[in-house]
Formats: structure tokens, sequence, C-alpha cells
């Protein structure tokens, strides 16, 4: 067996393996042998179906599989044992028959080729030369009160009245509908709730009052929210969708929902925090209003995240082997992918990569591990705060650990936990060198900002 390599471009290389009859001929017939026992054959007593046979119906398959394992197996030696650093995986070279030297119905040598797309080399210099701007988001009295008659609606007692009033919530069928009112074909269809005090244009609101169950009403939804956010979640699709929404939508109602607030009082409290964990209504602000702060202290943190990555990937110009990776992408999808959609989102894919490899140069320059401890604490925290959301609360050590063990055991979960600890942690180090300009301001006024980063 030879193996070689040679350049073909700055970041590509091709592997070639060259395999002669003594490679691969003992394998080829121990197969043969193994396969010839186990034959059922009328005719024959099993096992004694003759060789010849046995090659006729079974070799070109069989020779192929033991190709194939030697090929791979010593592919994955030579790029070990060179220490190459490859992106994806190789890729077969294929060769038009008039140009291959494999003669499958002869056997003798057989030469195999894959071509590399290596891992690009840069020079990463930290901290950047640059100020970011920290966002130290402040919560005022008017927040805390904005979260207090949220909780108080989510407490509170619910009722469905016939119509709908001001401080109803519509549960409707929306269905995505053109200039006559008609249904759009593989239009957009969903089921969801649609609070009536939280829409903007007040024609709308006012023409959503005094609707009972099954009745039907066409409306703007985009012009309705007037948010993408909001939009989005209702609809169902991708916050970058909302824009091409042009289209408006019949609601049928399903049912209608009013809640009577709760009162701000320890009950409340105690549903809220436990009992006695919050004692007043100072308390309670206070508890909430530190709760608030730290949801906000998260945005800010995501918001310089994305900042810093930006100006890495600005200043440290990593080229990728792009014809390379667009192939390979065909090559890896688990699911049917056409080179339009591969030309359409590699942007955003090469872009992830190459933060990927900075990330990457990050760890190593400082070491960054994950402990088998923060891998079982994460896992703990993710059951729980899952757990949460559907309102149960109580979980023994002993159910937890249970379900620690069996969401570990997966080695795809292991991999996704010891990935979002390692981009935390490299953020953590990024964010303790970085020189930052912190600007006090209101959550809106952030939103604002973002907004106009965004744009």
């Amino acid at each position: 067996m030879e193996i070689t390599k040679e350049s073909i471009g700055e970041l590509n290389e091709v592997v070639r393996i060259q395999l002669k009859p003594e490679d691969y001929k003992d394998k080829v017939d121990a197969s043969i042998k193994k396969t010839r026992k186990g034959m059922h054959v009328p005719g024959f007593r099993q096992g004694h179906v003759p060789e010849g046979m046995v090659r006729k119906m079974y070799g070109k398959a069989i020779l192929a599989d033991e190709l194939n394992k030697i090929v791979s197996e010593s592919l994955n030696n030579f790029l070990q044992e060179n220490k190459i650093n490859y992106l994806g995986h190789p890729l077969p070279v294929k060769e038009n028959e008039n140009e291959s030297k494999n003669n499958w119905e002869n056997p003798s040598e057989f030469e195999f080729k894959f071509e590399l797309g290596l891992v690009p080399q840069f020079n990463l210099t930290l901290p950047p030369d640059h100020v970011f701007p920290y966002y130290e988001i402040t919560v005022d009295d008017s927040k805390v009160n904005e979260y207090i008659e949220d909780i108080k609606k989510r407490y509170g007692k619910h009722s469905q009245p016939d119509n709908s009033d001001a401080n109803s919530v519509l549960y409707a069928s929306f269905t995505e509908v053109g200039p006559d009112n008609v249904p759009v074909e593989n239009g957009i269809t969903t089921q969801t709730t649609l609070a009536i005090d939280l829409i903007k244009d007040k024609a709308i609101q006012k023409s959503l009052i005094g609707l009972k169950k099954d009745d039907t009403v066409v409306i703007d939804i985009v012009k309705a929210m007037n948010n993408e956010t909001e939009v989005s979640h209702m609809l169902k699709i991708a916050k970058d969708k909302v824009a091409d929404v042009k289209n408006n939508f019949e609601l049928k109602i399903i049912s209608v929902n009013n809640v009577e607030n709760a009162e701000l009082n320890q009950e409340l409290f105690d549903k809220v925090y436990g009992v006695d964990a919050v004692k007043s209504e100072e308390e309670f602000r206070e508890k909430l209003k530190a709760e608030i702060f730290s949801m906000f202290a998260v945005e800010s943190e995501r918001k310089l995240q994305h900042d810093v990555q930006d100006e890495l990937l600005n200043k440290f110009k990593v080229n990728l082997p792009d014809d390379f990776l667009k192939r390979w992408l065909l090559d890896a999808n688990d699911k049917p992918i056409t080179e339009e959609q591969v030309e359409k989102e590699y942007n955003a894919y090469s872009t992830g990569m190459k933060w990927k490899l900075i990330e990457g140069s990050i760890v190593r320059q400082n070491n960054i591990q994950v402990t088998e401890e923060e891998i079982q604490n994460y896992s703990r925290q993710l059951i729980v705060n899952q757990f949460a959301q559907y309102g149960s609360s109580y979980l023994t050590d002993e159910m937890i650990d249970g379900m620690i063990k069996r969401y570990l055991d997966k080695e795809e979960n292991v991999n996704q936990v010891v990935e979002s600890l390692t981009e935390r942690k490299v953020f953590n180090y990024l964010s303790s060198i970085v020189k930052k300009d912190v600007k006090k301001m209101s959550y809106d006024e952030f939103l604002k900002v973002l907004k106009e980063h965004k744009h």
C-alpha cells in the first residue's frame, strides 16, 4: 500500500491511496469463505456451495466492502499520524470510467483519491484594540409595575365570557388569506392566543371587541401588533420572515378568555416565591427588581458577545476552502439539499465556522477545559428549568440524578453540553479582557439600540 498527498490549492490537498492485490486479497478470501459457510442455496448443503458460485454472486460486493474498510482505516490513520487538520470530512474524488484505473471485473491494483479542505492558519492577538459599549439596563418602578401586572394576570382567576371585551384574550385559528379573503394555498395556518389589550392599532383592537365563539374576523396581524417578535411568536415563524408577511389573516374564535387579576397580597407572594419567602410588598418588589435586573443583564451580555464576535471576525480575516465546503455540505446533509440552498445559506454557515475556528484558538491558547462536574451541574440545571416551565417544581434529587444519567448516556447530548459550556467560558474570558464603555439606560432605550444596530 502506498499513501501520498499533494497540494492542489492554498487550503486543499488530495490524498492518494494505492492498493495492490496483496493488500486486500487475504481479507476478501476470508470474507468469501465466511459468506460461503452461511449460504443456503437449493441443491447444496449449507456451507458446501461452490466457491466460484459465491464469487460470481457476491464477489464484487464483498470486494467493495473490504476495500472500503481498508481505505477508510488507512485514511484515518494517515490523517492522525501526520496531524493533518481538516474541515468537514474527506471527499472522494470522482473520476469517470475512462480515467479510472480501477477494474472491478478483473481486480488488480486500485487507486482511491480523497480531497481535503484544510484548517486555515491565522494569528489571533488578544485583547482587540477596541472599546466595546456595555449597556447596563436600569430597572425603574414603572418596569417593576409592568412585571407585577403581568404576574397578577398570570395568577389571576380565569373565566370564559360569552363576548370579548378590551381585556379579553382570544384563542383562535389563524389562516392566511389573499385580497379576496380566500385562504392562500400553502399559506400560514396556526392556532394561538391574542391579547386584545396588546394590539397597537386602535381600529383593529376595536374590531375584536364583542366577538363570541365561532365568530370570524379578518385583520392585518403585522399592523395590529407592530412588533416582529410578537408576530413571529404568534405565527410560529422565524423573526426574519415577518417582513415577508404581506397578507391578512382570518381569525376564527375558538374561545374567549378573561382574567380577573390576583390581589397583591401574601397569598400571591407565596404562590410566586414559596410560603413566607417574601413577607411584604416592599420585599416582593425588591426581589422582583433584582430578577428583572438579572434578566436584562443576560441581554446586555448577549449584545456584548455579538459585538466582540463581530469585531474579531472583522479583524482576523480567516480564509476558508469555500468550494470544498460547499461540496461537503451537499454531501454531508442528512436531508436532500440543492446547490441553490447551499449558495443561499453558505455565508451564514461560513461565518459560524470562522467563529468556531477563532473560538478553538482561544480555547487552546488559554487551556480552557470543561470538567465532568460542570457537565453534571449544567445538565441538572437544564432539567430543572425544563420541568419548571411546565409548572412541575417538585423533583427529588434521586429523580433528577436518574434523568441526568439518561440524558448524558447519549453522546450527542454530552457534545452539546460541552459546546455550550465552552462557548460560555470563551465569552467569559473575552468579557474579562476587553475594554468596556459602560452606558446606563432603560430597557426601552436598549431596544432602540438593538434596532439601530440591526439596520
